[in-house]
């Protein structure tokens, strides 16, 4: 006597159906893997961005541009290059403004706006630290 396995052939519509679902999955799988490429992207244009603001913030070399993109924006952290008094920039404007003296206006002005960017960055990482402290 031998054992025969009796297969059942499923209906169309199971057919159907499994069909669909492994599409949509594929689907999904398929655009999750383009946002994380995407998102890659951004993140490497964006690591490359801020490599490349940092070494112009110390190296650029007219002052006037570098004191100009120091001042374009309040960057994320306080340890930034553009938040360091830069001595070029001092000697810069006492010597064009200031008659050469390193109390004279204009220089006093430069360390104020300096002192209020640094002090904008810390409140931030501040704020940070204690987003970041709060949800552990």
């Amino acid at each position: 006597m031998s054992v025969r396995t009796i297969v059942a052939e499923p209906d169309f519509e199971v057919k159907h159906l499994v069909a669909n679902f492994r599409g949509s999955m594929n689907l999904i799988i398929n655009n999750v893997y383009y946002l994380a490429r995407k998102e890659n992207i951004t993140m490497k244009l964006k690591k490359w961005f801020e490599d490349l603001d940092w070494w112009l913030c110390i190296y650029l070399k007219p002052w006037w541009l570098r004191l100009y993109l120091h001042r374009l924006w309040v960057r994320a952290e306080e340890f930034h290059p553009s938040l360091d008094l830069d001595a070029d920039i001092v000697y810069a404007i006492a010597m064009r403004f200031g008659n050469g003296h390193l109390d004279s206006k204009p220089v006093i002005e430069y360390d104020m706006e300096l002192m209020r960017r640094r002090n904008i960055a810390h409140n931030r990482m501040a704020e940070k630290t204690k987003i970041s402290q709060a949800s552990i």
